[in-house]
């Protein structure tokens, strides 16, 4: 069988788990009723699995936006906290409909989260029970109108109101349920918007800028914006109670499954200024930023544990660089370092140390007072000396370069991670990248450390020398990626087969939109591959329905841009959780794949995922670059991340020769 069809399998329930390879999940009983997809009630509560990737999965409780099977999926939650969560698991997230479950397939297998979850499954007592306290009853006090709400008459005028005041009176006196957070650091997303106000849509120009604490409705939504960020809904007041606050644990007030009212009062809301926190000097200083370059942070492996909250993972774009730098440096892998965007930084030594520096070759040059300059290369140990200055060029080959250090970068840790969250302004360097001036700080002086520690290179160079993902050489990479398919679709459950195959059977380009949240593509050429054109000729017998599709094109061997533009035309699905390496299609047709810093939540189709070894790869990817797509099975991508990660601890003393 072809790899497409031995990865067509998304999904599968507790009755057929044993189709897909899990073979050590038991039988469900049939007192609990977990068996094979059937649509006889959009809102039937009995959950059903479907793969996000290798790392993850959901479980769907219904297929519509409905109290009932919210309340199935928190009385699910609450049985999988109060049960021992296996090793290896990361974040139960609930959403609208479903609960997102991740986790790292090095430590525990799918089968073994699918019977963690069934075994939950059994100490809720009835689908639809609220646990045993009841949902909490929070009261939002809200300053509306003037300054604070400045849409509120223009809301009034779209929702067919005759006055600011019935808007208010509107959506004060609603009954609003918190289905899940996401977006930002603890953003409620609720359900209850009286019916008038539902009217009201985003705006058409989105503000810049929306004060921390602004209440706002827009496309039959209502919800608080926790920090200051740019948005586009409606603004119709603001509070004064804070919602989120990532000193404390949990960071976020409200949580899945409460009650919210909103109660007006008269008191101006004033706009509270960005904090800028005094830092003190770091205890073991390690370097002075002379220029940052276009963009550099702290970055570990990122946050676990906090996705129900609205926090992002965040972490390294390139997993398998950081990684690699530690190992050298016999640091902990998740050790923090500095990422650098593209390259330029150029930082002064204030104590000795040992570094290393991996990912993309920016070109490093050390010029020591007294001697010649000299350069440095990648992947190899260096001592440093007070006073050396350490320069990084334009990055040649990737996109990121890692600055690791013996000890690892010393920031405090925020929720369990040292990781910078640009958009949340949280974690790393007081929530920010570096900037000239700044002073940064090593854990445990590394003089003794660096005495000892021996000349060392990794063995492995993935990005320069022949992994499968890197197939070509100069200014613009080729890189191929293999992927799994998607979840399907939330709302009908039918898979995104179209679109898959328009995916493996195209190449792409990376567009200048490429960041830390997402990396955005599109179509290439007017033609798809040799080698996917067989590969596509081979999936007659493709599960599923994969086989529905076949493009009149495929005889000649060519798609019109216009044609696959058409095939990978998104748009927006009910919301659920999602990993870094999810695929998503918004309405404009250009891919998009999700990076590290990535909202915990996506609202557009998802026809495929990024396998976890080669997610380094979307970390590494400039503009121009060439993207193809190539599918695999779960158990290739488990296979090839065990190997991977192997790789990344494998050094020998000395220097290359």
């Amino acid at each position: 069988a072809s790899a497409l069809t031995r990865a067509a399998r998304p999904w599968c329930t507790w009755k057929n788990l044993r189709q897909t390879g899990l073979h050590n999940v038991p039988m469900a009983s049939s007192g609990h009723n977990w068996q094979q997809r059937t649509f006889a009630s959009s809102n039937d509560t009995h959950p059903w699995v479907r793969y996000t990737g290798e790392g993850a999965f959901v479980l769907r409780f219904g297929t519509t936006i409905d109290i009932g099977v919210s309340e199935a999926v928190i009385s699910h939650l609450v049985a999988l906290d109060k049960s021992t969560w296996p090793i290896g698991v990361e974040d139960v997230l609930p959403t609208y409909a479903s609960l997102f479950v991740r986790f790292d397939p090095m430590q525990v297998s799918a089968a073994e989260v699918a019977a963690w979850c069934q075994e939950a499954a059994k100490a809720v007592n009835a689908p639809v029970a609220e646990p045993a306290s009841g949902p909490r009853t929070v009261s939002i006090p809200v300053h509306y109108g003037g300054d604070n709400g400045p849409d509120l008459d223009e809301a009034a005028v779209m929702a067919g109101l005759s006055s600011g005041d019935e808007v208010v009176r509107l959506h004060s006196g609603g009954n609003y349920r918190v289905y899940f957070l996401g977006f930002l650091g603890g953003f409620p997303y609720m359900g209850g918007l009286p019916a008038e106000l539902a009217k009201v849509p985003r705006l058409t120009t989105p503000r810049q800028k929306l004060p921390k604490g602004t209440v706002g409705i827009a496309g039959g939504q209502t919800g608080v914006y926790t920090i200051s960020t740019p948005g586009g809904w409606y603004c119709l007041g603001r509070t004064s109670m804070s919602l989120f606050n990532p000193e404390q644990d949990p960071p976020a007030l409200l949580r899945a499954g409460d009650l919210v009212k909103f109660v007006p009062v008269n008191e101006k809301v004033e706009e509270q200024p960005d904090s800028q926190d005094v830092v003190a000097q770091p205890t073991s200083p390690w370097i002075e930023v002379l220029s940052p370059g276009p963009l550099t942070t702290v970055q570990d492996l990122g946050r676990r544990g906090y996705a129900r909250h609205g926090v992002s993972r965040s972490g390294a774009a390139d997993w398998l660089a950081l990684r690699m730098g530690n190992h050298l440096l016999e640091n902990h892998e998740s050790a923090a370092a500095l990422e650098v965007t593209l390259g330029g930084m150029k930082v002064r030594l204030l104590n000795s140390c040992a570094v290393a520096l991996t990912g993309a070759d920016c070109g490093a040059q050390l010029k020591r007072i007294g001697e010649s300059t000299v350069p440095l290369p990648v992947n190899q140990v260096v001592l440093l000396q007070p006073g050396d200055e350490l320069e990084l060029g334009f990055a040649k080959d990737g996109m990121r370069t890692y600055l690791c250090v013996r000890g690892g970068v010393d920031v405090p840790a925020v929720l369990g991670s040292r990781a910078t969250d640009i958009r949340a302004s949280m974690g790393g360097f007081q929530g920010r990248s570096l900037q000239s001036g700044d002073v940064v700080g090593v854990l445990e002086p590394d003089t003794a450390a660096a005495a000892v520690l021996e000349p060392r290179f990794s063995v492995h160079d993935p990005l320069r020398k022949g992994r499968p993902g890197n197939m070509g050489e100069g200014s613009d990479k080729s890189w191929r990626l293999r992927v799994l398919p998607g979840p399907a679709d939330p709302q009908t459950d039918a898979t995104h087969s179209k679109e898959l195959r328009a995916l493996v059977g195209a190449s792409f380009r990376v567009m200048t939109r490429a960041d830390r949240m997402a990396v955005c593509i599109e179509p290439d050429n007017n033609k798809i591959s040799k080698a996917a054109t067989e590969e596509m000729r081979a999936c007659q017998d493709v599960p599923y329905g994969l086989s529905e599709y076949r493009p009149p094109e495929l005889a000649s061997g060519t798609w019109s841009t216009a044609h696959l533009y058409n095939l990978l035309v998104g748009g927006q699905q009910m919301s659920e959780g999602c990993v870094s390496g999810t695929i998503q299609l918004p309405p404009d047709g250009n891919p998009v794949i999700l990076l590290a810093e990535h909202q915990t939540t996506g609202g557009y189709k998802v026809p495929a995922v990024v396998i976890q070894a080669d997610l380094w790869q979307v970390g590494q990817m400039r503009p121009g670059d060439v993207v193809r797509f190539e599918c695999t099975t779960s158990e290739m991508a488990v296979t090839a991340l065990r190997q991977l990660r192997a790789e990344a601890q494998e050094t020998k003393v000395g220097l290359p020769g």
